[in-house]
């Protein structure tokens, strides 16, 4: 779900692949990034209008598509 004040995020089955990558990603956001109880992530962006927010919503997809990849790419 995005709008003017950022993102949340929820997984299917609240799970993960790389789950160390996440707290790491949420970590580099520099307090913009929390994780709920209900395990959904909210990272707070300041979108005005729609156009931004579908761009910021998806270059946080291919971030995230990419920090999920690394967990099963074979080491």
């Amino acid at each position: 779900d995005t709008g003017p004040k950022g993102v949340v995020i929820a997984f299917r089955n609240n799970v993960f692949p790389n789950p160390a990558g996440l707290m790491r990603f949420i970590s580099e956001q520099g307090g913009q990034a929390r994780v709920k109880p209900d395990h959904k992530v909210v990272l707070t962006r300041n979108w005005g209008n729609l156009d931004a927010r579908v761009k910021g919503a998806a270059v946080l997809a291919s971030k995230l598509a990419k920090i999920a990849e690394a967990e099963a790419a074979p080491a």
